[in-house]
């Protein structure tokens, strides 16, 4: 590893703790830097902007590698199997992401959507429903039918993360599983 990508990821884990910590508006560059042995302008000279620094952050640890390791290895052609696979990986990435996803719905309420980070998941998803179920494609959008999987998940999430008490006594993965459920019915009935 070069001294350049050592120090960017030194930033970057730095970047990244306070961010989760403090939240993208309390945290300054100056702190940053100061915490990862820097100067300022190297942050800005590897980064240009806060925002820029702050959407790799995201990336960098939020995406988990393995989870499209896991859905192309779990999906087995069964429809019901695979979609539902689908939904309970998204969901478990969204678990596992929480402290930067209140980051991000914090920044969301401030009116500022360029903080907002789609992961490729869906688009993988989509493709793999697609390509394995072009019967079913022909009939039903299945590319539509996937994101409006992950924006249900997403909206039962984000409500469970604004509302834990209330949404717990129905169960975030009860309501998504009569979603998914109800999402088979409709196609097998073709």
């Amino acid at each position: 590893m070069t001294r350049k990508e050592q120090t960017s990821n030194k930033i970057l884990e730095v970047a990244f703790e306070l961010f989760s910590t403090f939240g993208f508006e309390k945290t300054t560059t100056r702190q940053i830097a100061e915490h990862a042995g820097v100067n300022e302008l190297t942050l800005f000279r590897h980064f240009e902007t806060k925002h820029n620094l702050f959407q790799t952050a995201i990336k960098v640890f939020t995406y988990n590698h393995d989870i499209e390791n896991k859905l192309q290895n779990g999906l087995i052609g069964d429809f019901e199997h695979d979609i539902k696979l689908i939904a309970d990986l998204y969901l478990q990435f969204l678990k596992e992401n929480v402290g930067i996803y209140k980051i991000q719905l914090k920044q969301a309420e401030d009116g500022t959507t360029k903080f907002t980070n789609s992961i490729a998941y869906k688009n993988i998803a989509c493709d793999y429903m697609v390509n394995h179920y072009q019967e079913l494609d022909k009939k039903h959008n299945l590319r539509l039918t996937i994101v409006e999987i992950c924006a249900f998940i997403n909206g039962v999430f984000n409500y469970s993360v604004l509302s834990e008490p209330m949404i717990e006594e129905f169960g975030v993965e009860r309501l998504i599983e009569n979603y998914i459920s109800n999402i088979v019915k409709m196609y097998s009935v073709d």
